[in-house]
């Protein structure tokens, strides 16, 4: 039999996820393995580092450097002189390829075209991350460690945000705690991405916890779940809390035993308002009335005129503050609303590119469930991870509501994640099926299965 690291999958393997150390969490094997793959594996994980942790801008010696960027486009160049071996057009390439349509369009028609092409690299290169994702991890094992590598990036946000909030006596903190600099600094984005980070992880614990040991099941649901929803509560954005809230209803709503899971939720809700600060559960009995719900509202209707204004591609890719603080408020600020964002700045036709995205990435999830039910055990970890994908888009949906969110990495990440998952499960149907047929002709030539 083949080795459960290296070499091509054998029967057995697909079938089951309890004998293969790396489903087990064994961090040996799992470095084995990872040292067999090519390097732009290598190079499309260490560019989730990169974004995630920002280790250049934490430290002083490479402070500045464009890492992110040169590291994904050597992935590029490396993919392409490894053979370059693109897998078949998906549903996610349409919707990409749509969501690209409306940022090119709004450009032509921009109130200022020059401002749109100046920060084509932030649309961009979401494009060339999602086609070397799902170009790179097109395996099972693949998704996994790069799904493992993710969550671990994303550790050093939870223990930041919990040994801030710690810090302050677990207190009420005003402006609430960040996560890591760059994308997630601020408490809004550091509490939409926790709000991607805690179904996520939790899913994938549900899916592989029972071949864990103990020590390891009790260090990952501290670490990730626990340490992403007290994140949440660190943050003090009430946009994140209805973020998990509302995944926390789709849980309900999706899960076979709904009364044994609404208990729960019902008493981790409870536990987690009754640790929340006083003035923290204040700020929601001000909802629709502070200056901040106010400002936000405000945004809302000028971005709700503005599309009515701009109805076919809006004022352009990128061009909400030109345009707002020309005519708007010259000291105005964002939209406050990933919706908004989309309509105002590339119309109806963006709008709608975006919402079918939502709704296509919601379709791929669902087709890979379906998948999975040919795959037995290994079933259960797509059929998990799909779901896990859905909660967390349900959270960036929620939480993206009030802040400025369409150009970060969690929607664009999340598709990426979604086709991938998708195109790993299709080619375990595939070798799955090959096995079978191998079988088959091993017995009709008398050879033992």
């Amino acid at each position: 039999m083949n080795s459960p690291v290296g070499g091509r999958p054998s029967r057995q393997r697909i079938d089951s996820l309890g004998r293969d150390p790396l489903f087990r969490l064994e961090i040996g094997q799992i470095w084995r393995w990872m040292k067999l793959q090519p390097l732009s594996f290598w190079l499309v994980s260490l560019y989730l580092l990169l974004e995630y942790v920002r280790p250049q801008s934490i430290y002083e010696g490479i402070s500045g450097w464009p890492l992110s960027y040169w590291t994904i486009i050597l992935c590029g160049v490396v993919f392409v002189l490894e053979g370059a071996k693109f897998r078949r057009w998906h549903l996610g390439d349409g919707l990409m390829a749509a969501a690209t349509l409306a940022v090119v369009l709004s450009t032509i028609t921009a109130y200022d075209p020059a401002y749109s092409r100046a920060n084509y690299n932030v649309f961009f290169g979401w494009l060339i991350v999602y086609v070397l994702i799902t170009d790179i991890i097109t395996t099972r094992r693949r998704f996994y460690v790069f799904l493992l590598l993710y969550l671990l990036y994303c550790v050093k946000m939870t223990q930041h945000g919990v040994r801030s909030w710690a810090s302050s006596g677990f207190g009420f903190i005003k402006i609430g705690v960040g996560c890591a600099p760059g994308w997630f600094q601020n408490s809004g984005e550091c509490g939409a991405q926790m709000d991607v980070l805690f179904p996520l992880s939790l899913f994938l614990f549900l899916a592989l916890y029972t071949y864990w040991a103990k020590w390891k099941r009790w260090v990952y649901f501290i670490t990730l779940p626990v340490g992403s929803l007290l994140t949440i509560l660190a943050s003090s954005s009430r946009g994140a809390v209805l973020g998990v809230a509302a995944a926390g209803v789709w849980f309900v709503a999706k899960s076979r035993q709904r009364l044994k899971v609404l208990l729960v939720a019902v008493l981790l809700g409870g536990l987690s308002w009754y640790v929340v600060p006083q003035a923290f559960k204040a700020r929601f009995q001000t909802m629709g009335q502070d200056r901040d719900s106010l400002t936000r509202l405000m945004y809302w209707r000028d971005g709700f005129k503005i599309l009515h204004d701009f109805p076919l591609f809006g004022v352009g890719y990128y061009n909400w503050l030109p345009y707002y603080r020309r005519f708007y408020d010259p000291g105005g600020q964002v939209p406050h609303n990933i919706f908004i964002e989309a309509g105002a700045q590339e119309g109806y036709f963006g709008l709608i590119a975006f919402v079918a995205c939502i709704l296509g990435t919601f379709v791929i999830d669902s087709r890979t469930r379906r998948v999975a039910k040919r795959l037995g055990e290994v079933g259960r970890f797509y059929r998990n991870v799909a779901h896990g994908l859905d909660a967390a888009l349900i959270g960036f949906l929620v939480s993206g509501s009030f802040v400025t969110i369409l150009y970060y990495p969690l929607f664009w990440i999340n598709l990426a994640m979604a086709v991938s998952l998708n195109v790993a499960a299709l080619d375990d149907v595939g070798r799955l099926g090959q096995a079978r047929i191998g079988s088959s002709r091993r017995a009709g030539r008398g050879m033992p299965v």
